[in-house]
C-alpha cells in the first residue's frame, strides 16, 4: 500500500489552521511549519494505526524504501521527503533503475548523493557520457567529484576518445582529485584549446601544483587575452608561488 504522505500532511496541517491556529498572522505560521511537521510525523493516522514515522522505520527494516519511492512513480505519487532520512543502502539498485526515469532521475541522483554509495559509479558515469539533462549531469559530476577515486583512472583511460563536451564534464570531476601529474596535464590541454580560458586558469591554479607556473606563463606569450583572462591566470600564478614577468604585465580590474 502506498500512501499519499504530502497529502496527509497538507490535510494535517489545514486542521490545524482550522483550531489551534486559526486567526494566527500567516508569518507566524509559517515559521511553526518545521515543528508542525514534526509533530506530524509522530502522530499517529486514524485511517491506518501508526504514524508516519512508524511507516518509514518499518520500510527500513524491511529494506523496503526503494520500493516505496518506485511505487510512488508509478502511481504518480508525490515521493515524501520523510524518505531522505530512511533510505538506507540496500534500496540504492531500485534508485539506480529510477535514474532512467527522466522525471525522477535527479530526484534519484539526489538521494544516491545523500547516501554516499558507490554501487551507482557505473550509471552517474553513463549519465555524464550521455545525457542531455544539464541539471542532471551536473548533479552527477557533483557525486563524482567527492570521495570517488575508484572512477579517476576509469575516466583517465577513456577522456581521450571522448568529444570536447564531455571531456569538459570529465575535467569538471577530475580537478577536485589533487596530484595527479596526468590530470594536471589535461587541465592545460584545456586551456590551450581556448574553451573557457577563465575556467581553466581557476582550475588549474586551484590544482596546487608549481609546475603548471611555466604552462600558465607560457600561454600568456603565446595568446592574446583580455584584462580578466589575464586577471585570472596571474591569479593561478600567484597561488602556485610564481610571479608573472614584467614584460608580460598588463593593467586589470
Amino acid at each position: 500500500m502506498v500512501i499519499d504522505f504530502d497529502k496527509l500532511f497538507e490535510q494535517f496541517l489545514m486542521d490545524k489552521l482550522n483550531t489551534d491556529l486559526k486567526g494566527k498572522p500567516a508569518d507566524e505560521v509559517e515559521r511553526m511549519i518545521p515543528d508542525l511537521y514534526k509533530e506530524w510525523q509522530n502522530k499517529s493516522i486514524a485511517k491506518y494505526g501508526y504514524s508516519p514515522k512508524d511507516y518509514f522505520e518499518k520500510l527500513k527494516a524491511e529494506n523496503k524504501c526503494g520500493e516505496y519511492i518506485k511505487a510512488c512513480i508509478d502511481n504518480s505519487l508525490d515521493i515524501s521527503d520523510m524518505i531522505l532520512d530512511f533510505i538506507s543502502e540496500s534500496d540504492v539498485d531500485l534508485l539506480i533503475e529510477i535514474l532512467d526515469n527522466e522525471n525522477y532521475a535527479g530526484y534519484a541522483a539526489s538521494i544516491i548523493k545523500e547516501t554516499g554509495t558507490h554501487k551507482a559509479d557505473e550509471k552517474l558515469i553513463d549519465i555524464v557520457n550521455t545525457s542531455e539533462d544539464e541539471n542532471l549531469v551536473e548533479l552527477a559530476v557533483e557525486i563524482l567529484s567527492d570521495n570517488h577515486e575508484e572512477i579517476v583512472e576509469k575516466l583517465l583511460n577513456t577522456i581521450s576518445d571522448k568529444d570536447v563536451k564531455i571531456q569538459e564534464r570529465y575535467m569538471d570531476i577530475l580537478y577536485n582529485y589533487k596530484g595527479r601529474e596526468e590530470i594536471l596535464d589535461w587541465l592545460i590541454v584545456m586551456l590551450n584549446r581556448n574553451i573557457d580560458t577563465i575556467l581553466y586558469a581557476s582550475y588549474i591554479g586551484s590544482y596546487g601544483m608549481e609546475e603548471a607556473v611555466d604552462e600558465l606563463i607560457d600561454y600568456l606569450k603565446k595568446n592574446d587575452t583580455d584584462k580578466y583572462e589575464f586577471a585570472e591566470i596571474r591569479n593561478a600564478v600567484e597561488r602556485l608561488g610564481g610571479e608573472i614577468p614584467e614584460e608580460l604585465a598588463k593593467e586589470t580590474l
